[in-house]
């Protein structure tokens, strides 16, 4: 079941390139996860969430929020339309063909585990308020169960011959269907 969709861009003559490639990511994305999900009752899925942090003085952003009774799962959504890999230390590159070299970015999944974290923080914070929702049976979300995932937009390749072996081995190789 979709509880909120992905907005549409409001007014694109305000948005820089970039930011209409990482819309159409998470566009790309929101689509996949609405067409599988969609019919499923016990399956909720939020795309693009604000959460206020826990001081009160920012937000945290979230691409798309998969809620079960079992647990989270963050889906963190990235623009490459060429190569990404990603070395022994999870270093992100993408191949930028404009310039035909590689530029470093930042670690979706270390971005998504920030998120979990905060997402589990202000769970936390306000387990009273939403033991309700979760069956009336969570005392808390400290055990909650946060994954992270990262899908990358449909015309980028993952280069796994420079990526760091050991992490691909133990990254699910799941695509949704």
């Amino acid at each position: 079941m979709i509880r909120k969709e992905l907005e549409s861009l409001v007014n694109e003559e305000f948005l820089n390139r970039n930011a209409k490639k990482d819309y159409e990511s998470e566009r790309q994305m929101a689509f996949y996860l609405h067409r599988k999900f969609f019919e499923n009752q016990d399956i909720h899925v939020l795309n693009n969430l604000y959460i206020k942090t826990l001081d009160g003085k920012g937000f945290f952003q979230i691409d798309h929020l998969i809620v079960t009774k079992y647990c989270f799962v963050i889906v963190e959504s990235k623009t490459c339309n060429s190569h990404l890999r990603f070395d022994k230390n999870l270093q992100w590159s993408c191949f930028q063909q404009t310039n035909n070299k590689w530029i470093g970015t930042k670690s979706p999944m270390v971005q998504a585990e920030m998120q979990g974290d905060a997402l589990r923080s202000v769970l936390q914070e306000n387990r009273v308020a939403l033991r309700s929702h979760f069956l009336n049976k969570q005392g808390g979300f400290l055990t909650m169960p946060i994954h992270t995932l990262v899908a990358i937009s449909d015309s980028g390749i993952i280069d796994y011959s420079t990526s760091n072996e050991e992490y691909c081995k133990n990254s699910s190789a799941n695509e949704i269907e």
